[in-house]
């Protein structure tokens, strides 16, 4: 920063007659703290080039807070079939990516970001990674301390199937419409909180939640054409259930959407489901499954049907 002062010479310590006494700061007479003999020069002559002869303005403290401490508000079911869904579509991008399939690639990416963006844990630990990256590391502490208060890593939670024991079938029994390993109790494999299915061009995406019981849908159109959504049926049977109950309705969620290739159809219902004492007992409320019915658009009269592959409703542990 350069310094231009004005020198005015004068003797004593008024301005000589005629001269106007509203000059500049640097043509001002010296002040009490400056000797007469001391010209403007002199402090210019103290500047050393990174000490200035005065004091600059202290900067103003920011206003604004620090941010809260992010919050985890997925159960830790939800959190493992967030994670599981996540590596599923992770694995799609790489064969879409090299076929130049980029509207598909980018389709995906999409649902990736919504998905991550579900749970703390994969921001901060992309923040981690890059203060690691950068060695700074009282940040990446801190940044530590957050994932481990949110719950840590998806991978760190203990699969669900340890908490569901085995039982012994009851006498067998004549079931309408239900399933006799629901009826029983007894679950030949971890029951799945979510399930994907495809038929034909037609990819079903579900999940549920148990606080409270809903359900998160996804309808993917990967045909050629666009087709028109028109109608559902559910069944669901709680766990120690006889039965199962059966819901059928026209649309989807009071509309019929019409989705272009490519294009995918989302929504979030809530399920009313009684939880029965056997289903407390093994950690499983209830198992549910069904169909979508479609048409192609323009061809409203041939209905055809996309299935909804089973899922289950898991109580968390109390």
């Amino acid at each position: 920063m350069a310094y231009i002062a004005t020198i005015v010479h004068y003797d004593g310590c008024s301005p000589p007659e005629g001269s106007n006494s509203n000059t500049s700061p640097s043509s001002n007479p010296p002040t009490n703290s400056q000797s007469p003999s001391q010209s403007p020069r002199d402090d210019l002559n103290q500047f050393d080039g990174e000490n200035p002869p005065f004091s600059p303005p202290a900067a103003s403290p920011s206003s604004s807070p620090d941010p809260p401490p992010p919050v985890q508000l997925l159960t830790p079911s939800q959190r493992s079939q967030t994670y599981s869904t996540l590596l599923n579509l992770r694995s799609k991008l790489p064969p879409l990516i090299s076929s130049q399939n980029f509207k598909e690639a980018a389709t995906v990416q999409k649902q990736i970001k919504r998905l991550e963006a579900l749970d703390p844990y994969y921001s901060l630990q992309a923040s981690l990674d890059s203060a690691i990256s950068k060695e700074w590391y009282r940040t990446a502490s801190k940044l530590k301390k957050q994932i481990d208060r949110i719950g840590g890593s998806p991978l760190s939670i203990k699969p669900t199937s340890k908490s569901i024991p085995q039982r012994t079938p009851r006498p067998s029994k004549k079931l309408k419409k239900g399933s006799v390993e629901v009826y029983n109790g007894t679950f030949p494999e971890t029951p799945n909180s979510s399930s994907i299915k495809k038929t034909s061009g037609i990819t079903v995406s579900i999940s549920s939640s148990s606080s409270p019981f809903s359900y998160s849908v996804s309808i993917k159109n990967e045909f050629s054409y666009p087709i028109k959504l028109v109608g559902r049926e559910f069944y669901v049977q709680a766990v120690g259930g006889e039965f199962c109950d059966v819901v059928k309705g026209e649309g989807v969620t009071n509309r019929r959407p019409v989705l272009e290739e490519g294009e995918v159809f989302e929504y979030v219902s809530n399920a009313p489901i009684g939880v029965k004492g056997l289903g407390r007992e093994v950690g499983v409320a209830a198992r549910m499954g069904g169909s979508y019915f479609y048409v192609k658009v323009g061809e409203e009269e041939n209905v055809r049907r996309a299935v909804i592959g089973d899922f289950h409703f898991l109580l968390e542990e109390e």
